[in-house]
């Protein structure tokens, strides 16, 4: 009994030492600069081979770990997109926007933008003609933005609001400016696609004859297209 009690308590101290075989604890000293190399690492002999395989298994954890992509502070967005109209009622457009705004955690942005908006139009005080002139809006709109992952790969959704503003002699496109959208960020590079809907200043009254030669009455209140974006991000930790 006494000799089974003293294996047992033997063999209680040792397996501590036993589990840990696998992580070697190696401490060494380099004569040449008398500089003490302590590190953690499975199977790892104290040759030079040795420490280029412990550097190259710390790099690949960084790369492959799962700490913030996103940091808190300034984010900034140069975007393209390109619009379809709704019918053919409302217009086509080319859009270049930039933003500006914080990142407040990994998660949620805030920020302000200003675009150039070039809209093939095709109305003249709500009278549709085949030919079409080029009218230019310049939408200023607060941006907030969900990134739903923290990763370099993640679904987003971004939402615009604010107010455009036009040149055009023939027709206002003046007034509120509605931008919702769903997308995926794939590193610093953004793809998007989503509404857009501006309020028309004056709504227009339009009369069209239909192919029996009726004559329809359209009430348009909004300038309103499908926009597909990309855009190129600077700001966080990639």
């Amino acid at each position: 009994m006494k000799v089974f009690c003293i294996l047992f308590f033997l063999l209680t101290i040792c397996q501590p030492v036993f589990s840990q075989s696998d992580d070697v604890v190696i401490i060494s000293s380099d004569t040449s600069d008398s500089t003490a190399k302590i590190f953690n690492y499975r199977g790892t002999d104290n040759s030079e081979d040795g420490w280029e395989n412990y550097h190259e298994h710390i790099a690949n954890s960084h790369r492959f770990n799962n700490s913030s992509y996103l940091t808190k502070g300034w984010r900034i967005f140069c975007e393209f997109g390109v619009q379809k109209a709704f019918d053919r009622y409302t217009c086509s457009v080319l859009d270049f926007s930039f933003s500006i705004g914080w990142q407040l955690n990994p998660y949620v942005y805030f920020g302000i933008g200003v675009g150039e908006q070039a809209y093939l139009d095709h109305w003249y005080y709500g009278t549709y003609d085949e030919s079409a002139t080029l009218a230019l809006v310049l939408p200023l709109y607060m941006d907030l933005r969900f990134d739903f992952l923290d990763r370099r790969i993640t679904p987003f959704l971004d939402l615009r609001y604010g107010y455009s503003a036009t040149d055009d002699e023939y027709n206002d496109y003046s007034g509120m400016y509605i931008n919702p959208s769903v997308g995926v960020r794939l590193c610093k590079v953004n793809l998007s696609f989503g509404p857009e809907f501006v309020k028309l200043h004056y709504p227009w009254n339009v009369k069209t004859v239909n192919k029996n030669g009726a004559i329809e009455c359209h009430d348009i209140k909004f300038q309103a297209s499908y926009m597909f974006k990309i855009s190129y991000e600077w700001g966080g930790t990639f």
